[in-house]
């Protein structure tokens, strides 16, 4: 008789132990992250690209889609962090249950105008020496294995076109 009643007292003990810790989990759990949706245009109202958004001091992030939507994983009181070459970046307070509306305000002081040249990169202003431009439609037929057989002899100076 007391084994039994030990016996029921284990299997009480265990259902006990099994609700604490279905209920603790649930709490934990609602208290846990939240999804943020969004979306990102510019200020003709066109929807942005690859528009970086980032959780502030986390590697928590994601870019927007081709319709200017993201969703986001935060914790409650989170800032994004929305960024997007050509535009000045914000820093918005995250909040979850309605989608975000966010409009980027172009900055053209952040745009310095860039040369690409053969060996990097470089500020036009900075830029000296020849410089050729060559199109796509000078590459467009041209049957070749690769970038250096593309724009071999297009540029003024060169070797005949092939």
């Amino acid at each position: 008789m007391k084994h039994n009643s030990i016996r029921q007292m284990w299997q009480a003990l265990r259902v006990f132990m099994l609700l604490f810790a279905c209920c603790v989990s649930s709490i934990a759990w609602g208290q846990g992250t939240n999804s943020v949706k969004g979306h990102i245009t510019d200020g003709n109202g066109e929807p942005l690209i690859g528009v970086s958004i980032l959780v502030k001091h986390t590697n928590n992030g994601t870019v927007s889609d081709l319709d200017g939507n993201f969703t986001l994983s935060v914790n409650p009181g989170d800032i994004l962090r929305v960024t997007y070459v050509g535009y000045a970046s914000q820093e918005i307070p995250a909040v979850s249950g309605k989608i975000m509306r966010i409009v980027l305000k172009e900055d053209t002081e952040l745009l310095d105008e860039v040369v690409v040249v053969g060996y990097g990169t470089q500020k036009k202003v900075n830029l000296t020496g020849a410089v050729s431009a060559v199109t796509s439609e000078d590459l467009m037929n041209k049957p070749v294995m690769s970038t250096a057989q593309a724009i071999a002899g297009l540029a003024p100076g060169g070797k005949d076109k092939i």
